[in-house]
């Protein structure tokens, strides 16, 4: 085996290392990323973070995506297509003399030979010559092993199925957290987990008594509704058949009112006040 062919077989093991290390770095990132944004986005969807932080929470994310798209893909891409980019000889031979034990360090020996003057280069290419039925027995290729990554494709599995199984327990989940995330500088309001069902007509007579009738619909209903108007708080009363009232003895103006119970507001009202026909 001449050298020429020696560092063919280099370049050959070069380049399936590289291949190797951008499947590697794929998967990894793969695993890495979508663990840090599915923690993120069940936290998110969990506590409906501010604007600070979800500026905090975007800024991480995207600067795991830029460095694991250059770092872990852009980069062994690079040194696939320029294999010189990549290891070095001497680099090889050692990676290459670890894998096969009848090589050890015999390999990068001979490189650093055939690098040396043009006496030591003649006497490189006869030593190698003597050494070519050794030589032609190994294809340095074996040296890097796909199969390692199987473990990487086990976790990126694993991760996939976990987001599956979030997304059909709870719907929307990943979609509604993430799109918050990632409009990070637009404020968001946490849904109430029951609606607020207004029963009354928003027209009052001017000077006459006016009830207020509200529902409440959903999973976890409060005990309590409280009416807001202006800056005033008033407690509606609970009926027997669980209907809130609230009554205004006398009522003059128009009033923009909302509800709110349990942390959480009904959008707003108006009552137009209006004169009784004659």
């Amino acid at each position: 085996m001449s050298i020429t062919n020696l560092k063919a077989n280099i370049i050959r093991f070069k380049r399936k290392f590289h291949v190797n290390q951008l499947i590697r770095g794929s998967l990894v990132s793969l695993i890495l990323f979508g663990a840090i944004w599915l923690i993120f986005s069940l936290l998110e969807g969990y506590f409906w973070f501010g604007q600070p932080a979800r500026l905090v929470i975007f800024s991480i994310l995207l600067i795991l995506l830029l460095y694991f798209v250059v770092f872990r893909i852009l980069i062994p891409i690079s040194k696939i297509i320029q294999i010189n980019r990549g290891l070095t000889d001497h680099q090889s031979a050692i990676l290459i003399g670890q894998h096969f034990p009848e090589i050890q360090d015999k390999l990068l020996n001979l490189l650093q030979l055939s690098e040396s003057n043009t006496q030591q280069s003649s006497l490189l290419l006869a030593a190698i010559e003597q050494k070519q039925s050794e030589l032609k027995i190994f294809d340095f290729n074996e040296a890097v092993d796909f199969r390692v990554n199987k473990k990487y494709l086990f976790y990126a599995t694993a991760l996939i199925a976990i987001v599956l199984c979030v997304s059909f327990i709870s719907p929307g989940l990943f979609s509604s957290s993430s799109a918050r995330i990632v409009q990070f500088n637009k404020p968001f309001e946490k849904p109430a987990p029951f609606t607020f069902n207004l029963q009354s007509d928003l027209i009052a007579f001017k000077g006459d008594s006016y009830e207020l009738k509200v529902d409440l619909d959903g999973e976890s209903l409060p005990n309590e509704v409280f009416l807001l108007d202006n800056n005033q708080k008033f407690r509606l009363n609970k009926s027997n058949d669980g209907q809130f009232i609230f009554k205004y003895p006398s009522i003059s103006n128009d009033k923009t009112i909302r509800f709110s119970a349990a942390g959480f507001d009904s959008k707003l009202y108006t009552i137009n006040v209006i004169n009784r026909p004659e």
